[in-house]
């Protein structure tokens, strides 16, 4: 979300034209630095993806028989695959007020999802979750 903000305050919500590529490119000339932040924005979206991804397999495993942990793991993914979505459609709206700030607010809430989330899995009794065996050896 900082650097969105980051991307928003610097106008360089559009120096890279295109989705998912950037002038083109996977990998633009980061020279110029509105190109670099948009640049990183997306990279950081996509580690963001991968991260709750790797959140969901772990709930999957380790707290298969807490409901509210798989779905909240669930959700997040499902929403910040519509954030990156809202992202592509803020490029091809060229800004759209209303796509930027439906952008922002599904930001806020994939990061209050997966916080809330981080927050169950500590305070959650052991005995709730089904954590893996320890192999022996």
């Amino acid at each position: 979300m900082v650097l969105g903000g980051a991307v928003k305050a610097l106008g360089a919500g559009l120096a890279c034209p295109d989705w998912p590529l950037c002038h083109g490119a996977v990998v633009p000339n980061l020279a110029d630095p509105l190109i670099a932040i948009e640049w990183v924005h997306r990279a950081v979206a996509l580690a963001t993806g991968l991260i709750l991804l790797a959140t969901l397999v772990l709930a999957l495993l380790w707290f298969r028989a807490d409901r509210v942990v798989v779905l909240l793991a669930s959700m997040s993914l499902v929403a910040l695959g519509a954030q990156i979505t809202l992202g592509a459609l803020t490029i091809v709206s060229r800004l759209d007020p209303v796509v930027v700030t439906s952008h922002l607010a599904l930001a806020t809430a994939v990061f209050a999802s997966a916080l809330v989330l981080a927050v169950l899995t500590v305070v959650r009794p052991p005995e709730t979750s089904a954590a893996p065996a320890e192999t022996p050896g």
